[in-house]
Parts: structure tokens; C-alpha cells; sequence
């Protein structure tokens, strides 16, 4: 009894230990020539798994019963339903070990054992009801290439470039070469938007035809990058896939895709055809998901902390101003000469108002014509005059003055016409003699007539560098700082003041002007490294207002690798420059803060870049992001952690998910979940329309309205805005929207 009772704990244990089972299913039919079997690509296959093989036998005999009725059939206690890939017949289900294995193939139908096997192939001839056709006979050339449209589905800024299409005997020989280009089209202005990767197709014998008849040259062929080295072009029927993405510049219109099919032997092309592959309905599901609010996130005030260090600090300039005619003093009645020298003396007064000024040096420049001797030592007096004029006007002593003159030479004059006037410059290049001293040239110039001309030019050698020496002083107290902006906001405040200032001024409009001022300062104290703090800050109070400016922060995310081994970039990492500077690279904040504007601005193909180095935190409070812009741009395909994540965080995301997957399970869970929804939301009767469209929900009488196109009525009379989006959406049949347009309209004037 006890051996009894063992075995029997055994054997159900066994019958319940559940494993995953994978295959193929290929169609017999498809063996021509003694070549391999090929999948179903124009059948829906599905694997069913049962505890037992009675209710296996129990839910084949239901799904044929309902198969009569002409309804969607569906299993009965089955453990596991899933699809078998249409281009290479692979499966994967999840059964007991000691369970059934149902594959259902049009009207074809087999029951399989599991026998505890983690492989199960079939094999099946399938019986499938075809329409009657007339057969007149056998073309042994290629005929007209059938392409017929569908729409596609647009994810933001990103459109698919998906295709699967047959291509029947005969297009293809072993010398020859086939090519497919696809190119994207604005239905909006016409207009090629952009082209897709090419596909290349090669039979075995081209490159050696090509070599014999025409000495060709590999290095040369542009497409040679482009060739599937899986396949091998050949007069057999076969199976063009394709996938490529195409980024958008507009996420508000509709886009065609078109292909241009090519096959060409080593001397021509023998047959070319360029046709519609996607619509212009582009399915436009995804504009109806529901997004979360996402929160923004900030960095470490501490860890970002400006310190008012007691160090030398250079700032160059240079102004532009207009002296009186062989005269040291400036012309006064010039405005742009007064509004540069107070602007001069403004930034001085305003350096010296937090810091001590060591030195101005300021040297005078003066054009090339006339004599050198005389220039220069006019220039210098030019450049005494302005100190002593710069030293009136500001309130600061002790500073050393540092006066210089140079000369502009005519060959830098040159070089300056030649951004301008390329004739010009060539014209006094001419005059001009390497072995001629200044003022020979000068008088070179004067004749050659060329003076007028190079008036305009010979003002802009007229010019004043500076470059002002400053060490900080004393640091102003947190208290002193506030009371300095109160006193007056605009004024100019160092790098560690606008530190304490974004964490003291509570008025949004006010901070974020202090976030763009105190980017601006630090950048230009810090020899232009950016201070990513004010930055994340600013990207942060715009989340906050529900706008965005994705160019922000996109120069603070580096999406390059690390290293030659590792290829991913990377999250949180130090690097230091050549000079000993550390930064950090893709602070968490900044890249979820940049993620987020990314979704705003609908650049899903950026965003979902951002997840995937996020993705490297493995914290748990970036899941939702990570999920939510991975799904925005298509992953929710072929990743079911995001389906599911996205899925359950509301029902109508739910239901336009399912809607996506396409699929006759996927269209009853939809259902399902679109109960869920309320029925005074448009989009319910809208989503109703998409899924009664599909299973062509019914006249229930010959001159009743069809189901799909009541439930657009219905939407239409609650929101008008959805015509339009019907108008351009392809997940509706257009006929159906063009009889609820009618009818809408109908009903409108009665």
C-alpha cells in the first residue's frame, strides 16, 4: 500500500510539473523538389495545451461546432494558447509534462502527447477552404509583383518599416541581384521624408559573373553591406522580410511608406517595380494611451555645491569702437561707440562688486592703411586714453593698467574679406607682395583703386581687446546674497551665490529665470563646462508646468559607451578629463528628467534610448518610466513585462494594447477589458467601433447599420474632433468611417 501510494504521489506530481514546450509547425504542402517544408504565412496557427487528451478532444469537438456558426472559436480548460510565428513556424508553450498538445491550421487539426519532450515538431497538411479558381496556365517569367497596401502603425515620432511579402518563382535567377529600397512619404506635403536601410538579396554565382564579364570591383559596390548573408537568391519563390525604423520630424502627420523593387543580372535590370506598401491611414491607437503624470527628479544640492574659491580669473573681450579722425579721444556721438564703453565699464563694476580686479590690460588695434609707425603709436594713444577714461568711471583702485598697440597686417585683412568677398580678396591678394614691407604694400594698395571697396572691412581692424585679471573676494553670507537680490534681481551674482539662490527664492518664474542666468554664469566662469544643476532644476520646473524643451537637457545625456568591451552607455559614471576635472556622466535625475520631456514631446525613439541607460539603476521607482517609453515605441511587441506593466495601469490602456497585438485572443481581451471603460467616454464607443470593425459585428437585419459604424456615430455625436482622427486612422476599414460620416451627418440636418 505504501509503493501504491507513492507511485500514485509520483505520477501526479509528474502530470502536474508544468514545462515549457518549443517547435516548429511547417506546412507539408510547401515541400516542392524535395526543399524543406515551409511555415504557414498566410494561416493563423495556434497551440493549445491540455491537462489531459479528453479535454484536448472536448475543446476541438467546441471550436468546430462553433467554426460552423461561423463565430470565433475559442478553447475549453486549456492551459496555454499561443500563435506560431508566420515566418519560420516557431512556437513556444508553456504545458504539463504529461499533458496534450492541440495545433489547430485553418480546417486542419492534431493532437499531440507531450511525453515530458521540450521539442515537439509538426508536420502538417493543411486542409484550408479556398475560393474557386480558374488555372489557365503556367508562367514561366516573372509577372506583375502584387503588393497590396496596409496601414501601419505610427509610435510617436517613430513609423515602422515592416514587410512581408511573397515573391513567386522565377523573379529571382543565381547570377542575378535583388534590391529593396524603401522610402517614406509626408501625406502631407507630398514629399519623400526619408528612405529606410536597403535590402540586399545575392544569388551564389552573381559576384563571379560579375567578375568574368565586367572586372568588377567589390570595394566599389555600395550596397555590399547591405546583403542578407543568410539567404541566396535563386529562381525559387521566397519570402521578402523586412524591419526597419524611420524617425519622424512631424508627430501630428500621416506618413506612406513606398518600395522600390529591383532585380538586375550583371548587364541590366530585367525587372523593377516601385509600389504603395503602407497607406496612408496609419494606425494612430497609440495617441489614445493614457499616460501617468510622471514626477520630476532632482539631484543632490550638496553634491553640486559652488564655492567662491580666492583665485585668478581671466575674462577676454574685445569692443568695437569708433575714434575721432587721427584722434586718441573716442567719438562720443557714435551711439554703438557710448553704448559698448558703458557696457565695458557695467561688466567691470559688476566683477569688482564680488571680487577684487587685479588688472585690465587693453590693447588698441589699428587697419593697415597708411603709414605703420603712425598707426601704431596712434593706437597706443588710443589705448592710454581709455584707461584713463575706464578708471574715471569706475569706482575700483588699485588695479594694475596694462596698455598695448599692434598693427593689423594686410594679410589678415585679406583673410577677414575672404569670409565675406571671395573676388575682393583674390583682387588685393594680387597686390599684396610676401617680400614687400608694410608700407609698400600699403602704397600697393592705394593705387590698385582698391580702397573704396575695402572701406567697410578696414573699419572692422579698427577695434579694442581687453581682457580684465579678478580674484573673488570674501563669500556674501546666505542672508546677504537673498537681501542682494531683493534689493535688485537683475543684478549680476557669482556661481555659489545663484547656488543659494535657487534654494531661497520660492516664486517658480522668478527661479527659473535664476536656473538660465546661473547655467549661463558658470559656463562662462568655468571655461564652458556646463553646471548640470541649474539644468536638471529648469527641466524639472518645466514637468512641473507640463511643458517641456527637450534640447535642454539632451547635450547633459551621453549616450556614447564607455569602452571598446562594453558598448552600453553608462549610468551615474565619473569621468575625468586631461586637466584632473571629474564629471559625472547620466546622473540618474537627469536622464529620468530628460525621459520624461522626451515622452512630452512625443520623441519616442529618444526616449526609449534614455530608458535603456536608466534601465541600469534597477530601481524600482523608474519602472513605470522605463515601461511606459519602452511600450511608446513598440516594445510592448515582444516584450511582455512591459505589455503587462502598461497594461494594468488603466483600462483603456488595456484595451489598446490588446487591440495592437492584433490577434483573435488579444481582440477578446480587449473586449474584455473595454467593459471597464465608461460608456460616457467617446473614446469607449470609438475603441467599440475598432473592435466590432474587426470581427464585423453584424446587420442584424439587411438594411440595419453595422455595429462598427453605430458605435462611430455614437462617438462622433459625443466628441466631434474623433471624425477627423477617423478620417486619418487605419485601424477603422475606411468604407466603414465613410458610412458613419453619412450617417452622422444625416442625422445632423434631421
Amino acid at each position: 500500500m505504501f509503493l501504491l501510494l507513492v507511485i500514485g504521489l509520483v505520477n501526479t506530481v509528474q502530470a502536474q510539473n508544468q514545462i515549457t514546450v518549443s517547435g516548429k509547425i511547417l506546412n507539408v504542402e510547401a515541400n516542392k523538389e524535395g526543399k524543406r517544408n515551409l511555415p504557414f504565412t498566410d494561416e493563423l496557427v495556434e497551440v493549445f495545451s491540455y491537462a489531459s487528451k479528453s479535454d484536448a478532444e472536448t475543446s476541438l469537438k467546441l471550436m468546430e461546432e462553433q467554426a460552423k456558426q461561423g463565430l470565433t472559436y475559442h478553447g475549453l480548460k486549456e492551459i496555454d494558447i499561443v500563435e506560431a510565428d508566420p515566418y519560420t513556424g516557431y512556437y513556444e508553450i508553456k504545458a504539463y509534462a504529461n499533458g496534450w498538445l492541440l495545433v489547430k491550421v485553418g480546417l486542419s487539426s492534431e493532437l499531440r502527447e507531450v511525453k515530458n519532450q521540450l521539442q515537439i515538431n509538426f508536420n502538417i497538411r493543411g486542409a484550408v477552404a479556398l475560393e474557386q479558381v480558374v488555372v489557365q496556365a503556367t508562367n514561366t517569367t516573372p509577372n506583375e509583383l502584387r503588393v497590396i497596401p496596409v496601414a501601419t502603425a505610427r509610435f510617436g515620432n517613430v513609423l515602422p518599416l515592416t514587410l512581408t511579402l511573397p515573391i513567386g518563382e522565377h523573379y529571382g535567377k543565381t547570377n542575378a541581384r535583388f534590391v529593396y529600397q524603401p522610402f517614406v512619404v509626408d501625406c502631407t506635403t507630398d514629399s519623400i521624408e526619408a528612405f529606410g536601410r536597403p535590402y540586399v538579396l545575392e544569388g551564389n554565382e552573381y559576384h563571379h559573373t560579375q567578375d568574368r564579364r565586367m572586372g568588377y570591383d567589390l570595394s566599389r559596390d555600395t550596397l555590399q553591406i547591405f546583403v542578407d548573408p543568410a539567404k541566396k537568391l535563386s529562381k525559387d519563390a521566397f519570402v521578402l522580410n523586412y524591419a526597419d525604423t524611420i524617425k519622424l520630424k512631424h508627430t501630428d502627420r500621416n506618413y506612406a511608406v513606398f518600395g522600390s523593387f529591383a532585380f538586375m543580372d550583371y548587364n541590366n535590370i530585367y525587372y523593377s517595380k516601385t509600389a504603395m506598401v503602407n497607406t496612408c491611414r496609419n494606425i494612430l491607437l497609440m495617441d489614445f494611451m493614457e499616460m501617468p503624470r510622471f514626477k520630476p527628479y532632482y539631484l543632490n544640492f550638496e553634491d553640486y555645491k559652488k564655492i567662491a574659491e580666492r583665485k585668478e580669473r581671466p575674462v577676454p573681450g574685445e569692443i568695437q569702437i569708433n575714434f575721432l579722425i587721427n584722434k586718441a579721444e573716442p567719438d562720443m556721438t557714435d551711439s554703438s561707440t557710448v553704448y559698448q564703453l558703458d557696457n565695458l565699464v557695467r561688466l567691470l563694476s559688476d566683477i569688482s562688486s564680488g571680487a577684487v580686479l587685479k588688472s585690465l590690460s587693453i590693447e588698441g588695434v589699428a587697419s593697415p592703411d597708411g603709414s605703420y609707425d603712425s598707426n601704431l603709436k596712434l593706437a597706443q594713444r588710443r589705448t592710454d586714453f581709455l584707461q584713463s577714461f575706464i578708471a574715471q568711471r569706475l569706482n575700483v583702485r588699485g588695479y594694475e593698467r596694462k596698455s598695448g598697440a599692434r598693427v593689423t597686417s594686410w594679410k589678415e585683412l585679406a583673410d577677414t574679406v575672404m569670409a565675406y568677398d571671395t573676388i575682393l580678396a583674390q583682387r588685393l591678394n594680387q597686390v599684396l607682395k610676401e617680400d614687400r614691407n608694410h608700407n609698400a604694400n600699403s602704397v600697393a594698395v592705394k593705387k590698385s583703386g582698391l580702397m573704396e571697396e575695402l572701406a567697410p572691412y578696414l573699419e572692422k581692424m579698427r577695434k579694442v581687446t581687453y581682457t580684465c585679471v579678478y580674484v573673488v573676494n570674501r563669500p556674501l553670507s546666505p542672508t546677504e546674497i537673498l537681501l542682494k537680490y531683493q534689493a535688485n534681481a537683475h543684478d549680476t551674482f557669482l556661481p555659489y551665490e545663484y547656488w543659494n539662490l535657487f534654494q531661497m527664492v520660492k516664486d517658480t518664474a522668478r527661479l527659473e529665470d535664476l536656473y538660465k542666468r546661473g547655467a549661463a554664469t558658470a559656463k562662462a566662469y568655468e571655461n564652458g563646462r556646463a553646471w548640470v544643476l541649474p539644468e536638471c532644476l529648469l527641466a524639472a520646473s518645466y514637468i512641473n508646468r507640463d511643458t517641456f524643451d527637450v534640447d535642454l537637457l539632451a547635450p547633459l545625456v551621453d549616450r556614447t559607451p564607455i569602452s571598446v568591451s562594453d558598448k552600453r552607455p553608462k549610468l551615474n559614471y565619473v569621468k575625468r578629463d586631461f586637466n584632473g576635472y571629474e564629471t559625472l556622466v547620466n546622473p540618474e535625475a537627469v536622464v529620468a528628467n530628460y525621459l520624461i520631456m522626451c515622452m512630452k514631446a512625443r520623441d519616442y525613439e529618444s526616449a526609449s534610448v534614455a530608458a535603456q541607460i536608466l534601465a541600469e539603476a534597477h530601481n524600482d521607482k523608474y519602472a513605470d518610466l522605463i515601461a511606459f517609453a519602452l511600450c511608446m515605441r513598440g516594445s510592448f511587441y515582444n516584450r511582455p513585462d512591459v505589455f503587462k506593466r502598461v497594461a494594468a495601469t488603466s483600462p483603456v490602456n488595456d484595451v489598446i494594447l490588446n487591440l495592437m497585438m492584433g490577434t483573435n485572443r488579444n481582440n477578446a481581451y480587449a473586449q474584455n477589458a473595454l467593459e471597464k471603460v465608461s460608456d460616457k467616454n467617446p473614446l469607449y464607443w470609438y475603441l467599440k467601433a475598432v473592435l466590432a470593425d474587426r470581427q464585423d459585428q453584424g446587420q442584424s437585419m439587411s438594411f440595419d447599420l453595422p455595429e462598427a459604424v453605430k458605435c462611430l456615430v455614437t462617438c462622433f455625436r459625443m466628441d466631434e474632433k474623433f471624425l477627423n482622427i477617423a478620417l486619418r486612422d487605419g485601424s477603422l476599414k475606411e468604407a466603414t468611417v465613410d458610412e458613419a460620416i453619412a450617417e452622422y451627418e444625416t442625422q445632423k440636418q434631421q
